[in-house]
């Protein structure tokens, strides 16, 4: 198969995912980023690189936010949000870090494709992307992902936080454009 093919299979495969997608979890999501006053994100490995994006994005629509274990980062209170990616659910860091969330009044999110998970019944949000990650996969059953490891996971996670961006953007009346959000990217890189 074609480099070309390959990439269009991947595509299929993220557009099947993200149809199976469930629009009421995304909505509880959104409300609770847009009651939150400051939004702390939180991941680890990949997921965490794929949750960055999203704490940079809120940044650009104007969402105070915040990414957990950056020495900047300020202490959580009540009233702010703590939304954390982790496919398996089972990421001790993520389970220590939704246990002191909760232990600081918090309202916690979890964006997982495990949502029956320690940190998933930790959490007060859960929104499923229904794949398997490398933990769960079990030797390219009919139901594997044709990608390896927890690639779908971390791909679809991308895709839908822009679409929350897309729609938290929507949401305020187009008064937010690219020019504004160029005019908040870092300018010392």
């Amino acid at each position: 198969m074609s480099i070309k093919g390959r990439t269009a299979e991947i595509a299929q495969e993220l557009l099947s995912l993200a149809m199976e997608l469930d629009e009421q979890e995304i909505r509880s999501l959104i409300t609770e980023i847009r009651n939150a006053d400051r939004i702390f994100l939180a991941g680890a490995g990949r997921s965490g690189l794929m949750i960055r994006a999203f704490a940079m994005r809120l940044m650009h629509i104007g969402f105070t936010a915040y990414v957990v274990g950056e020495v900047v980062t300020p202490a959580a209170k009540q009233g702010d949000l703590l939304i954390m990616a982790s496919g398996s659910g089972t990421t001790a860091t993520m389970e220590a870090v939704a246990k002191k969330g909760k232990a600081a009044g918090v309202r916690t999110a979890l964006i997982t494709a495990s949502p029956d998970s320690p940190v998933g019944r930790l959490s007060d949000t859960v929104l499923c992307i229904p794949t398997l990650t490398c933990k769960m996969a079990n030797n390219g059953d009919a139901h594997s992902p044709r990608q390896p490891g927890g690639n779908t996971f971390e791909q679809c996670l991308l895709l839908l936080e822009d679409a929350v961006i897309i729609e938290l953007m929507d949401c305020e009346d187009n008064r937010i454009n690219n020019g504004l959000i160029m005019s908040r990217h870092a300018n010392l890189e």
